[in-house]
């Protein structure tokens, strides 16, 4: 796998490094990547598969407002090229983009109370 943070930088000739056989990954941040960031993936899907590792409902600090309309429209595209995606975190740090809110049980089942804005657009989401 090659790795690199997109948040607008991806250079066209990372996409040639994985080479026929590998697969690239991408951290999004919703905030940083918008619009254009998007077209990079698109081009690079053909270089094998293709996996958002990490990607947040907010700035890449992991604070700052939510942007859930921006992360739907990375899900839109996500999901309309098949890709998979994990969501960056499943924590109880209390950040924006934590899931659970502080305190929350480390053993799972979360009740709807135990999660944050961000934990409960990514349940929904996960849900659909």
């Amino acid at each position: 796998m090659v790795s690199r943070p997109l948040a607008g930088r991806g250079p066209p000739g990372f996409f040639r490094q994985a080479g026929q056989r590998g697969a690239i990954v991408l951290d999004v941040d919703s905030q940083e990547a918008q619009g254009p960031c998007r077209a990079p993936p698109g081009r690079a899907a053909w270089a094998g598969v293709l996996f958002v590792t990490e990607f947040g409902t907010c700035d890449a600090s992991g604070n700052g407002n939510l942007n859930l309309a921006e992360t739907q429209r990375w899900i839109d595209f996500m999901n309309s090229r098949k890709l998979s995606w994990a969501n960056w975190s499943l924590h109880d740090k209390p950040e924006t983009a934590s899931a659970l809110v502080p305190g929350a049980s480390t053993t799972g089942n979360w009740p709807d109370s135990a999660l944050t804005p961000s934990g409960a657009f990514i349940k929904q989401k996960l849900l659909q």
